[in-house]
């Protein structure tokens, strides 16, 4: 346990110093040991998984079959470690999956029921000692955990679907560059919205749907390539979760 909450806290410090490298010279007696700190971390298995991630926020094919070897040959030195290696391994096939047009749309966007148990078994640990990868998973499998009393909540779709399973909801195209409609239907007395979130769960934007209108324009041309998910609220009822794939 008390290797975790070591590992974290120098997750956290890397990440910090990674986003700004001007810490590293305040001029303050403590530059030199940040320096040698953030130095070893970015070439130990702290600094590896970052940048895998890195790789995963903004992938391209080049990009995805490096950042797959560096992942298979990185040794696990925990819980937490194991659980990283695991997500990433599902998320990156699936980047490569989506780039292979030889297969159906339906099979681009699924997980298969071996990637299924592998996300949920991570989904359902407690973050504090799974890590990162616990929110990973479960924004993959759209499934809420209650991680005070770790309720599950059971996922909005047991797999992935194709947007056109579903003939009220359906985003298009789908990969696109940033530029997409999403169509729906509401009643009168329906309210709505669609909220947009990258892979670590963070919320990029949010859409309102209106009554008298049968779908909407997104502009988000700002954002990397790489695979997005997408929940729709109606009367503040989450009915529907999708997954677009934001490929220039």
């Amino acid at each position: 346990m008390n290797f975790e909450f070591k590992m974290r806290d120098s997750i956290y410090a890397y990440k910090a110093l990674k986003a700004d490298t001007s810490l590293l010279s305040l001029g303050t007696t403590d530059d030199t040991l940040y320096q040698k700190f953030y130095d070893s971390t970015r070439y130990n298995n702290i600094g590896s998984f970052q940048k895998i991630i890195a790789y995963i926020k903004d992938s391209t094919i080049a990009d995805t079959t490096q950042a797959i070897l560096m992942n298979q040959n990185l040794p696990t030195r925990c819980s937490m470690e194991e659980n990283q290696k695991i997500v990433n391994s599902i998320y990156l096939n699936e980047i490569r999956y989506n780039s292979d047009t030889s297969l159906s749309m339906e099979d681009r966007y699924r997980y298969d029921s071996s990637e299924v148990s592998q996300l949920e078994n991570v989904a359902y640990q407690n973050p504090i000692h799974g890590g990162d990868a616990v929110f990973m998973s479960r924004i993959m499998l759209f499934i809420d955990v209650i991680d005070l009393e770790m309720t599950k909540s059971m996922p909005i779709n047991n797999h992935m679907v194709s947007n056109d399973e579903i003939t009220n909801y359906k985003l298009y195209p789908n990969p696109n560059g940033g530029e997409m409609q999403f169509s729906y239907k509401l009643s009168e007395k329906e309210t709505g919205y669609i909220l947009i979130y990258d892979l670590l769960g963070k919320q990029i934007s949010s859409y309102k749907l209106l009554n008298d209108a049968t779908f909407i324009n997104i502009h988000e041309k700002q954002l990397q390539n790489g695979i997005y998910f997408y929940q729709v609220f109606i009367n503040e009822n989450r009915v529907y979760s999708g997954k677009v794939i934001i490929c220039k």
